[in-house]
């Protein structure tokens, strides 16, 4: 997915596979996109994309955290308990307010808001951080120290940058 400025706001393209919901597009028969398609008019201002696996994650334009797409592994649960979205929106999050970062793989999410990195989904690698594994993390987990400016997800690995440079990383990689 990709964000493209059109009169006067951000509209949000999306291509690929969408048989959970995955680029956001409201075609409930799975249809697959080769090309660039424009989300619903009606979804969020993004300002902010992250995708991974059949789900997508969004920032919009005030700092709300949206998502879309299936919610296997807990990977989309700090939003929604139901187990798939199409359009983009947001879903009451417990975890208000601006985030600034955000990033998932393909069954870990991960997000930044007030310095703080916040981790969810699935754990049986180690990927979310918090020192342990096992299974799905439903709520999401706020790890150790602030400051974080940066996550990036990997398949089964992730890593996050603070704003003094430092960088750490955690699970399989």
């Amino acid at each position: 997915c990709a964000g493209r400025a059109e009169d006067a706001q951000t509209r949000t393209y999306c291509w690929g596979s969408n048989n959970n919901g995955q680029a956001g597009i409201d075609a409930a028969d799975g249809t697959n996109f080769a090309s660039p398609a424009p989300q619903s008019p009606s979804a969020p201002q993004i300002v902010t994309v992250a995708v991974g696996g059949p789900r997508g994650l969004g920032i919009q334009s005030d700092g709300v955290l949206v998502g879309w797409g299936t919610n296997a592994h807990q990977s989309l649960s700090v939003l929604t308990d139901l187990d798939m979205r199409v359009e983009p929106r947001f879903y009451g999050s417990p975890l208000d307010g601006v985030w600034t970062d955000v990033s998932t793989s393909i069954w870990s999410s991960y997000g930044i808001r007030s310095g703080v990195l916040y981790v969810w989904g699935w754990n049986v690698e180690g990927e979310l951080g918090t020192g342990g594994t096992g299974m799905a993390v439903r709520d999401a987990v706020a790890l150790e120290g602030t400051n974080w400016a940066e996550v990036s997800a990997g398949q089964r690995h992730a890593c996050g940058r603070r704003t003094d440079g430092s960088t750490y990383c955690g699970g399989r990689g």
